[in-house]
């Protein structure tokens, strides 16, 4: 008999996951049957579970404020008898919650979900599973119903398609949630071939490469590109090597994302751990302005021990740099940032 698995995730702000993405294209190819939901109605949702049986109700959690507001359909699945796994980053935090004992709960990596499915293998839950191979993993499949529709500010939009070419970030900041990963940054090095299968198959007027810093630090990523050349987006750090930047503009970079935080270089090195330089900054911007490249720098306000004076420094500084530059406020980030915000 067919296994079947309904995957579920709140999608803010896009409608794409790229977890379950990885874990619907894993779960075809072992032969189990994948459904997606967004949820967006209960009644609905209560439709979706007596429509099939499934095997699996699976969610995938980000934050704090996913988890609430999927709070009342995991419930709903469990009154109607079926398994529930949960997963995401946000039980990669160890967070206790009121679902350990009632759920399935993944606090590592989920390449292991279809064993679980098909055989009962509980390892993906009894350890903080880490896959060390993930040259091995098969693209995501891009053909579930989702759409990235990541907003880009001021960009003309364009049929885009994510891709990730690693896990992990050579970044130190102490307020990201990728130091709840393991520490590793482990880097797919097929470039040209994948962004190739994608580029063919999906026709996609651009690739957008979201992972948390772009691996162009990595010698064997950049020679995997061999002579692809296709226009894509990508996060970068912004005091990434000049003729590195020039290798990816001439590579087809149309534009790029990257942390600043703060205006103030003592605040945003000393407190919020970000390496990271006015000169460096500046450096990268002219560059960009220079080749005529999009770019969105972003900011946060409302973290531990910011006062007024740093916040106005900010605001002045994201003015300096040009491009389009994003202040997010944390107001419920203001206890120690090297305790996770």
């Amino acid at each position: 008999m067919v296994k079947r698995v309904l995957f579920c995730f709140y999608a803010i702000p896009l409608h794409y996951n790229h977890g379950v993405a990885l874990l619907s294209r894993l779960c075809k190819d072992a032969g189990i049957e994948v459904d997606i939901y967004m949820p967006e109605d209960l009644y609905l949702f209560q439709e979706k579970l007596r429509s099939k049986k499934y095997d699996l109700v699976g969610f995938s959690i980000s934050i704090l404020k996913d988890f609430n507001l999927c709070k009342p359909y995991i419930d709903l699945a469990l009154r109607n008898g079926n398994e529930v796994a949960l997963g995401g980053t946000f039980f990669r935090r160890n967070n206790p919650n009121e679902y350990d004992g009632r759920c399935f709960i993944c606090r590592g990596e989920g390449e292991l979900l279809p064993e679980f499915i098909l055989h009962g293998d509980e390892t993906i839950f009894n350890t903080r599973f880490v896959n060390p191979d993930i040259e091995s993993l098969p693209l995501p499949d891009f053909e579930a119903p989702m759409r990235y529709d990541g907003d880009i500010p001021r960009f003309k939009p364009r049929k885009m398609v994510p891709y990730y070419a690693s896990r992990g970030c050579i970044g130190k900041c102490n307020f990201c949630d990728v130091q709840h990963q393991t520490g590793v940054v482990r880097i797919r090095r097929k470039a040209k071939e994948d962004m190739q299968n994608i580029v063919n198959i999906h026709s996609p007027e651009m690739i957008f490469i979201g992972d948390e810093t772009a691996p162009y630090y990595d010698d064997g990523w950049r020679e995997s590109w061999e002579d692809f050349k296709f226009p894509f987006y990508a996060y970068i750090r912004a005091d990434i090597p000049k003729e590195t930047l020039l290798w990816l503009i001439e590579r087809g970079m149309v534009g790029c994302a990257f942390g600043v935080e703060s205006g103030d270089e003592a605040y945003r090195n000393d407190v919020l751990g970000k390496n990271l330089f006015d000169r460096d900054i500046y450096r990268t911007a002219e560059i960009l302005r220079q080749h005529n490249r999009h770019f969105v720098h972003f900011y946060m306000t409302g973290t531990r021990g910011e006062t007024n004076e740093l916040k106005y420094k900010t605001i002045k500084f994201m003015e300096s740099i040009g491009g389009y530059p994003v202040l997010f406020g944390y107001t419920e980030v203001k206890h120690d940032l090297r305790k996770g915000a």
